[in-house]
């Protein structure tokens, strides 16, 4: 079914159907090893905290969930004399095979990111080349194909965030859940695969996978269900003139929802006792004591505060905020200091570097409000897409900002492309002039920057951007970077620098 996308006669029903998963397995290991290129192996990357998961897996089965300080560092949750670290314990499950076999002492962070990086490019082409195969009202046009197989492989989601650390593994790993769940979405809002029971039921499954990974991923999935089943309980009731709740479908999707639920409230509880914190920024003693201007803006702002959102806007979409004057002070620095904790190089746009998919998102956007008709349950569609959002306000009102978490806006953004893409292909019309231009140009660009991104992301890491001297700019700054020279302030004056 993958073959779809390509330009040219092949087509997923020549092969028929029963190939659609061999050709998913193949293109997920190809995708392995394209990711594996993309990795920036001339870069000498050291990974923090790479055992972390190692050792949470060791401690699980043996009913502990504590981290000794000398592997979680920095990032310890203090709380009653132990250490805990605030990650979900998906990840710690990756590692049991090594556990099994006596190699717990051996670091797969960056092979994780890349088989996580691999599903996700997978579960994204085979829902693409599902709505060709199954849409398109003519041969489509092979700029098309090629424009959405490019974007696919070589845009911002696909490219810019392969840097092995295990913050980035355990957003990737929630991204390549949040994309099998997009797909097995979008078989339902378009009609392709079964709305009942079974595939409410599978939904929830990746949902609760996805909270036990990342809490943000996770908390989309489950808006996005509770939304869908909210549509068909009203639905129901006006089609059978009561208020019917349809037990059938909803039973085993809210079971598995609230089993998963329940088991991660339980960590919660029994690591800082509050089974309704994800994250105790309160109970991390070292990084309050590194940074002492956190816990006076923990107390005014909290870890999500609705000023923090113009801002924000900016970072993930036009970030001026990177722009500096003559003596290296950032444009809005006053309230990146203030408000945040952590505003985090490199500069990029969402826009910039999934150009292609945010016109198809408009495109869907479009078509669920004035063209439904072409959408086999545009209800459920609306309500998922409003619950995939749920991220998109956590991450603007969140106390930082960092490059990774660009990655919790491509759940809702693939899915309103999709549904895009599936109105696009419906039409029996030949593209315009500029339609085709646009196919050629979008995604070819977006690769361009998102290939810089990642250059940039690989060179300067994950700390705040106030961290760095950029008083020759943040071109200049990379250019400091490569020649060796000393890119940082020293510690004192950057700890006075923010608390001014």
């Amino acid at each position: 079914m993958v073959f779809s996308l390509l330009p040219g006669r092949a087509s997923a029903a020549k092969f028929g159907p029963h190939y659609g998963w061999g050709l998913l397995c193949l293109f997920w290991a190809a995708g392995v090893t394209y990711a594996a290129l993309c990795m920036q192996p001339w870069l000498p990357i050291p990974i923090g905290h790479k055992l972390v998961f190692n050792e949470m897996m060791a401690n699980l089965l043996q009913g502990r969930f504590d981290i000794s300080p000398a592997t979680i560092g920095a990032e310890a949750v203090s709380y009653n004399g132990r250490s805990y670290a605030y990650f979900g314990i998906f990840c710690a499950f990756l590692r049991l095979p090594l556990l099994l076999t006596g190699n717990n002492d051996v670091d797969i962070t960056a092979a994780s990111i890349l088989i996580a990086a691999a599903l996700s490019l997978a579960c994204r082409l085979y829902t693409a080349a599902l709505i060709i195969n199954r849409l398109a009202a003519s041969s489509v046009h092979p700029i098309l194909r090629l424009a959405v197989i490019v974007a696919v492989l070589t845009n911002g989601e696909s490219i810019q965030f392969l840097i092995p650390s295990v913050y980035q593994e355990v957003t990737s790993w929630g991204s390549a859940l949040a994309s099998l769940f997009v797909l097995l979405l979008v078989r339902i809002v378009l009609g392709f695969g079964k709305s009942g029971a079974a595939g409410y039921a599978a939904l929830a499954l990746v949902a609760g996978l996805a909270l036990l990974c990342r809490v943000t991923f996770g908390l989309g999935a489950y808006c996005a269900i509770v939304a869908m089943l909210g549509v068909q309980l009203t639905r129901t009731g006006r089609e059978e003139g009561q208020l019917r709740i349809p037990i059938r479908l909803w039973i085993p999707a809210a079971s598995i929802l609230a089993l998963f639920a329940v088991l991660a409230m339980s960590i919660n509880y029994a690591r800082w006792g509050n089974p309704l914190t994800f994250v105790p920024v309160q109970h991390q003693e070292i990084l309050e004591r590194l940074y002492p201007d956190r816990a006076p803006r923990m107390e005014k702002y909290g870890a999500l505060n609705i000023e923090r959102v113009p801002f924000s806007l900016q970072y993930y979409f036009a970030p001026i905020w990177a722009v500096t004057d003559k003596d290296g002070r950032f444009l809005l620095q006053s309230q990146q200091v203030t408000l945040f904790d952590d505003v985090e190089f490199p500069p990029s746009s969402l826009i910039l570097s999934d150009s292609l998919f945010f016109l198809l998102a408009a495109i869907g956007l479009r078509a669920l409000i004035f063209r439904p008709q072409g959408i086999d349950r545009p209800q459920c569609a609306r309500a998922a897409l409003a619950g995939l959002m749920a991220p998109w306000l956590v991450m603007l009102m969140a106390i930082s900002l960092t490059h990774r978490y660009r990655m919790e806006f491509y759940p809702a953004l693939d899915f309103a492309a999709y549904i895009g893409l599936s109105d696009l292909v419906r039409r029996d019309k030949p593209f315009s002039k500029l339609g085709r231009l646009m196919l050629m140009i979008l995604p070819t660009s977006a690769m361009a920057v998102a290939f810089v991104t990642l250059v940039t992301y690989g060179l300067l890491g994950s700390r705040p951007a106030t961290d760095f001297n950029v008083k020759r700019g943040w071109i200049g700054l990379l250019e400091d970077r490569l020649a060796g020279r000393n890119v940082l302030e020293t510690a004192p004056d950057f700890i006075r620098q923010r608390q001014k």
